[in-house]
């Protein structure tokens, strides 16, 4: 199920960023997206928060880095942080001059999850991500 948001303000981009949601009710999971518009001044500061955000989010833990380039010129970073029950994927991609999109898997009820239970589901999600980020365009 995906559910969509957007600011009624544009940036100095002139356009608006966009947020939205993909649910897996019967995973009890929720990948929370952004698409925040950039230009040649703003986007390495986006790009540089929401990579500081991701190293925060996934703490100590050990954590895999996937970097991919499509076709269309987006070029993405996903990290899975296995061990994490409250964000164990995270990613960034961007096209370099217009967007940048990120987002994050959060699990409901996390505290009580056995991680062992729940990988499947991770893996399952993380390759529903990287089927949209190699497809991704404007």
């Amino acid at each position: 199920k995906v559910t969509l948001d957007s600011v009624n303000t544009g940036n100095e981009t002139g356009k608006n960023s966009r947020w939205f949601n993909i649910s897996y009710p019967t995973y009890n999971a929720v990948i929370m997206c952004t698409f925040t518009p950039v230009n040649e001044a703003t986007i390495h500061e986006v790009i540089n928060n929401r990579t500081h955000r991701m190293k925060l989010n996934s703490g100590s833990l050990t954590s895999e880095l996937t970097e991919l380039t499509n076709a269309n010129g987006f070029n993405s970073q996903i990290l899975t942080t296995i061990e994490n029950r409250v964000t164990p994927i995270q990613f960034i991609s961007s096209d370099i001059n217009d967007w940048v999109v990120s987002g994050a898997v959060y699990f409901n009820n996390n505290d009580t999850v056995d991680i062992d239970s729940i990988s499947p589901i991770i893996f399952a999600i993380k390759r529903d991500i990287i089927h949209a980020l190699k497809t991704i365009k404007k």
